[in-house]
């Protein structure tokens, strides 16, 4: 197993369909909600994918290969202070993208969850996605992807962490708690089932 960052590749493209199935399900369950399906996520992920001022640019991504060079899983983590911009600039695209007729519900949509995910703070570094491919979870892919996060982040000299998982996730929550994050709140959409915790950890 090695780690490395998709921006040293000349061509992302021929690694794009594998990055963004690892993308969507990390997603889950909030993209799929907010954009109205699967089958509407997928093609406004896949664009934004391309895109270097998204919030999951293929260009940020760092990737989990095996030996037979299979891409096994990615995660994406960004500063605080550009993780806002890139979250704005994602949201404008989505709009724009959608169907007419679906406009009026995304945008209710967005506008139900505005503060589900908190603010992050400029001098945070932010796991903004982590995921690993259907069929190799439980293996321990996730723990390597985490702590290389971890060191990347001490390699910038950044010393606070944030990210956002589903109360769901149990088995995510406690890897990250391994690892020493803490929960530090909880939020939720109404009437959807759907929550997420924000940890946080100082080194």
């Amino acid at each position: 197993m090695h780690v490395r960052e998709l921006a040293r590749y000349t061509d992302t493209e021929v690694l794009a369909e594998d990055v963004l199935i690892c993308l969507h399900e990390a997603g889950i369950p909030y993209l799929d909600w907010l954009l109205g399906g699967p089958d509407i996520a997928l093609p406004l992920l896949a664009a934004r994918l391309r895109n270097p001022k998204s919030e999951i640019s293929i260009r940020d991504a760092t990737a989990l290969f095996d030996s037979s060079e299979q891409l096994i899983g990615v995660y994406i983590a960004l500063p605080g202070d550009e993780l806002a911009r890139r979250r704005k600039a994602d949201a404008i695209a989505y709009v724009q993208n959608t169907a007419r007729a679906e406009r009026a519900q995304l945008i209710a949509r967005m506008q139900a969850s505005r503060s589900l995910f908190a603010p992050v703070e400029p001098d945070e570094f932010y796991l903004s996605k982590v995921g690993i491919r259907p069929g190799a979870r439980g293996l321990g892919h996730g723990r390597i992807l985490l702590d290389h996060f971890l060191a990347s982040g001490q390699a910038q000299d950044l010393r606070r962490f944030a990210l956002d998982v589903s109360k769901s996730n149990i088995g995510a929550i406690r890897l990250y708690e391994s690892r020493g994050l803490q929960v530090v709140s909880s939020s939720n959409v109404p009437g959807t089932g759907m929550a997420y915790l924000r940890m946080r950890l100082k080194i």
